[in-house]
């Protein structure tokens, strides 16, 4: 499972995200070479695809680390539809800021607010992706830093477009502890991907960089209510080699 490639230690918790120190490593070199995922297909008689080779990895973690400056902010929404919800009312932030598939659902949708300064515009909610500094030299020669998801509970997260952990999601709850959002699909701007997840390169030098981070924001079919007020939830972000 390339989420749990590598030990990690969570050192810190936030309203929002909770950060790890985390690393991993190849047990044995080249590190960082491009292994591209399904790649062999079978043909009778000439290509024979029955076995293959697979990865793992473990490491030690040593200076890299991950830090919160900020967490995710889907702006203000209204939420249409009522009791019982459908669950499929949702829109996406991007890691550049913008918002995206306010599409009505079979039942419930969500509605961009925004004031009159913002000019009618729509994706102008004051909405932010999070922002993560990453910091580490080239350890063990690695360039690549992957970043994986994960919900309080340490269960794996979808980023980046996957769907293996659909069912997955974080609980943005509001001022009844029953009414709440579901986040899940995370996003940010990947210098690339393998077999072992997502990766950013590497600032080197124990450079700190930052990595904006967005997500998908779901109404939820358990919810009786969307009361007026904030609605906070917690995740993990994890970096590894």
């Amino acid at each position: 499972m390339k989420l749990l490639k590598g030990f990690q230690r969570t050192v810190l918790a936030s309203a929002v995200a909770v950060l790890a120190f985390g690393a991993a490593a190849m047990a044995a070199g080249p590190y960082n070479t491009d292994t591209a995922a399904g790649t062999c297909t079978g043909v009778a008689g000439t290509t024979d695809c029955t076995a293959a080779v697979g990865h793992t990895s473990v490491g030690v973690a040593g200076t890299l680390s991950v830090n919160e400056i900020r967490g995710i902010n889907f702006g203000n929404v209204a939420v249409t539809g009522s009791s019982p919800y459908s669950g499929d009312g949702h829109v996406t932030l991007t890691p550049s800021g913008a918002l995206s598939g306010f599409t009505a659902g079979a039942h419930d949708a969500l509605l961009l607010l925004h004031g009159t300064a913002a000019g009618g515009v729509a994706g102008a909610g004051g909405q932010a992706p999070g922002h993560y500094q990453i910091k580490g030299s080239f350890e063990g020669g690695q360039t690549r830093v992957y970043i994986s998801f994960a919900d309080a509970s340490g269960d794996p997260m979808d980023c980046n477009g996957d769907s293996y952990y659909t069912n997955t999601y974080v609980s943005v709850i509001g001022p009844a502890a029953g009414d709440h959002f579901r986040v899940n699909q995370f996003a940010f701007t990947e210098t690339g991907n393998d077999v072992y997840g997502h990766y950013v390169a590497n600032g080197g030098a124990n450079t700190a960089f930052d990595v904006p981070v967005g997500a998908t924001l779901l109404t939820d079919a358990t919810s009786t209510a969307y009361p007026v007020g904030k609605y906070v939830g917690t995740f993990n972000i994890m970096v590894s080699y």
